[in-house]
């Protein structure tokens, strides 16, 4: 069983208006009731809305500011800003910098599949 990971080891998924790094639930390195990584989008760039069927989400800011939709609630966010999508909520985040976004997510239970890059 393997305890540690770090974010270099994640793995990579560029998909539709960010960039995905899965650290906890990769093949090789998995909980069994979480999925857990970090998300950069680009600067001035509004991710797609989208919907989890399965999964509730908690997302934490680290870097960047703009504004995040969760059902018809938005609210502006900044860096200790957290977000929770609950399963079957669409949401979506805007990052309004001029600087990349850098957020952490948590699945909980954990992807049973990863998005497909497009």
């Amino acid at each position: 069983m393997k305890y540690f990971s770090h974010l270099k080891e994640g793995k990579r998924l560029d998909l539709p208006r960010r960039t995905v790094t899965v650290i906890v639930g990769r093949d090789d390195f998995k909980s069994d009731r979480m999925t857990f990584g970090v998300t950069e989008v680009p600067p001035n760039t509004t991710m797609l809305p989208h919907v989890h069927q399965r999964e509730e989400e908690i997302i934490y800011i680290m870097d960047g500011h703009g504004y995040a939709q969760v059902g018809d609630e938005t609210k502006e966010i900044d860096p200790g800003t957290v977000i929770i999508a609950k399963t079957g909520q669409e949401h979506f985040i805007c990052n309004e910098s001029n600087e990349s976004m850098h957020f952490s997510f948590c699945f909980s239970p954990p992807l049973k599949e990863f998005p497909q890059p497009q």
